[in-house]
């Protein structure tokens, strides 16, 4: 008898099913159609985050707070590494839509803006198909590099490592050099992932549109600047 699976992956999976079915609905209805841009990228936030600082709480939020759908880095993963859910999300797109996120794509591999691995430009896909879809909230895999940034929003949220620590213990229920050495790990394997896979430095501003200093507001006042310098951005008649 098969071992059931572990409860994160399912929700993972029940959640890709829900957003597959989102992506269909879109297309089958007017009031899709109007929801979903017919050409171009976006709109979308892709949201970068040091450990510690309440990333999945904060982009959560801001997806509650404009009404749209919120994809972390699991289910982002669990996209790009399944054939049939990557095809399904391409062929919900319009025409128009589909070979907008093509061309891009095809833009960032032949451009040699990415490294060139099977997995990679799968993830490269899946970001660019999310975006074309709309209406999305990105949490890492370094979609604020994948994607244009005239079609959304890129932010940083960091804080004083100090501050992370003690959010980190907290957070998982840890020691000081517990929680020491998990951000100096994560800190290092993230600055790796970006500088491996897009050749950019993660704390460069000239990669963002917006940093927050989470340490300043709690997590709901974060959120709320991030929507607000969305719409100061594209326009509230953009999103």
């Amino acid at each position: 008898m098969d071992s059931p699976l572990p409860s994160r992956r399912v929700n993972i999976e029940q959640l890709v099913d829900r957003r597959a079915k989102h992506w269909d609905h879109a297309r089958e209805t007017q009031a899709g159609l109007q929801a979903v841009r017919r050409t171009g990228l976006g709109p979308y936030v892709a949201i970068s985050r040091a450990i510690g600082t309440h990333g999945r709480t904060i982009s959560q939020l801001v997806a509650d707070l404009l009404g749209w759908d919120y994809y972390e880095r699991e289910i982002v993963e669990f996209i790009a590494k399944r054939a049939q859910v990557r095809e399904h999300m391409v062929k919900s797109l319009g025409e128009t839509q589909r070979e907008e996120a093509m061309n891009w794509v095809r833009s960032m591999i032949d451009g040699h803006a990415v490294a060139e691995t099977v997995y990679f430009r799968h993830l490269v896909a899946v970001i660019t198909g999310i975006a074309a879809h709309g209406n999305a909230v990105i949490l890492g895999r370094g979609a604020q590099f994948i994607l244009p940034p005239s079609a959304g929003l890129r932010v940083r949220l960091y804080a004083p490592k100090p501050w992370r620590i003690e959010t980190a213990m907290v957070r998982y229920n840890t020691t000081r050099e517990e929680a020491e050495k998990l951000i100096r790990d994560s800190d290092r394997a993230q600055a790796r992932f970006y500088k491996d896979r897009f050749h950019k430095d993660m704390l460069d501003p000239l990669g963002y549109d917006l940093m927050v200093n989470v340490s300043q507001m709690d997590v709901e006042g974060a959120a709320r600047s991030i929507v607000c310098a969305l719409r100061g951005k594209l326009g509230s008649e953009a999103l």
